[in-house]
């Protein structure tokens, strides 16, 4: 990791074109809480281990899996579901859902909510029909904002980009007129 308390030089340029006066508590960057990536680290592959032994529950087969959660056929034990650390959380009681790869699921529970999930995309921009599609092995083709800065210019564009998605993976397609 670097750090410097340096504004860049094209950010620099862009206040005096605009006669902005630069605050220096903006310019200035106090560094805050110390943090040791390897503790994380470690953290996350505990918790990738103790997750394998649920995944291979016999009679209990697994729909979906992620680093921190599971979407089992069969709830797990009351005894190791609870609010204490350790413990799992159970979230919802599902009654149908499509999984079609990490971050990109539906699911409806008992209690009526449907929950989207589109690593990438708005959710909400795709339907339930889209997610059949994609577990069917079709692609599914949206749209997604992204904010683009020209350092040369200094210039700031949205353009619209055109997302596939695929049961395997996604493609990004740029915008006609993309530099």
């Amino acid at each position: 990791m670097k750090y410097s308390a340096r504004l860049n030089e094209k950010i620099r340029r862009l206040y005096k074109e605009e006669e902005v006066e630069l605050d220096q508590n903006f310019i200035s960057k106090k560094r805050g809480i110390i943090s040791a990536v390897q503790i994380s680290s470690r953290i996350s592959a505990l918790a990738r281990v103790s997750i394998n032994k649920y995944k291979n529950m016999e009679g209990n087969k697994l729909y979906y899996t992620d680093t921190d959660s599971l979407i089992l056929e069969n709830k797990l034990p009351s005894n190791i579901i609870g609010p204490e650390l350790g413990k799992w959380k159970l979230e919802g009681e599902l009654i149908k859902g499509i999984f079609v790869r990490p971050k990109l699921y539906i699911y409806d529970d008992l209690n009526g909510k449907v929950k989207k999930v589109a690593a990438g995309v708005n959710a909400n921009d795709l339907s339930y029909q889209d997610y059949i599609d994609l577990i069917n092995g079709k692609e599914v083709t949206t749209q997604k904002f992204k904010m683009i800065v020209n350092w040369m210019d200094l210039e700031i564009k949205m353009i619209q980009q055109t997302i596939t998605l695929r049961k395997k993976m996604s493609k990004y397609s740029p915008p006609p007129n993309h530099k």
